[in-house]
C-alpha cells in the first residue's frame, strides 16, 4: 500500500467522512487523505434517492466495509450496516414469501424486471416468470417467492 493513512482505517470502523460529489451510483467521500465510495445499495435499503439521504459537503457517519488499495478508490463504504435492526429483508411483518402485492415495474433488464414494492422496495421478476414482455410504469400484481436477507432482494413471481 501507498503511504496513505490506510492504517488508521479497518473494516468495521465506523468514521465521520465528508461528501465530495454525488453521481449516478453512489456518493464519494474523504476521510483524511483517502477517498471512498458509497454504492447505491449500500445507501439505503430502500429505493431512496440519493439527494435524500447527503448532499456534497455534509458530513457523513459511514460503516468501512473495505480498504481498497486502488489508483482511485481507497475504501468502500455503508450506512445500512450502521443499522442492520431496521433491515426490511428480515422483518416478516414487511416481507415474507406468499405476500401478494401491487407494485409498479420500475426497470427492465435483459433478463429481469425490478418490480417496486409499496414500501419502496424492489422486487426481482425473472424473464421466465412473464408470459408477456413487462412495460416500465405499469403495475403488476406479483407473489414474494424468495428472500435474500444476506443480499437484501427478493424474488417475485407474477400473482397466480
Amino acid at each position: 500500500m501507498t503511504e496513505k493513512s490506510y492504517s488508521r482505517i479497518q473494516p468495521g470502523d465506523v468514521i465521520i467522512a465528508k461528501v465530495t460529489k454525488m453521481i449516478d451510483w453512489g456518493i464519494i467521500l474523504k476521510y483524511q487523505d483517502l477517498v471512498g465510495v458509497l454504492m447505491l445499495p449500500e445507501v439505503s435499503y430502500y429505493d431512496t434517492p440519493i439527494g435524500e439521504v447527503a448532499e456534497v459537503g455534509q458530513p457523513l457517519k459511514v460503516y468501512v466495509i473495505e480498504v481498497i488499495d486502488d489508483d482511485k478508490v481507497d475504501f468502500s463504504a455503508s450506512l445500512i450496516r450502521l443499522t442492520p435492526e431496521q433491515n426490511p429483508f428480515t422483518d416478516p411483518a414487511i416481507l415474507f414469501c406468499g405476500m401478494v402485492f401491487e407494485g409498479t415495474i420500475t426497470h427492465i433488464g435483459f433478463n429481469f424486471s425490478l418490480v417496486r414494492h409499496p414500501l419502496g422496495l424492489s422486487g426481482i421478476l425473472s424473464r421466465s416468470a412473464y408470459k408477456e414482455p413487462p412495460i416500465a410504469g405499469a403495475n403488476i400484481a406479483v407473489m414474494v417467492k424468495q428472500i435474500n436477507p444476506e443480499r437484501r432482494d427478493f424474488h417475485v413471481v407474477p400473482k397466480p
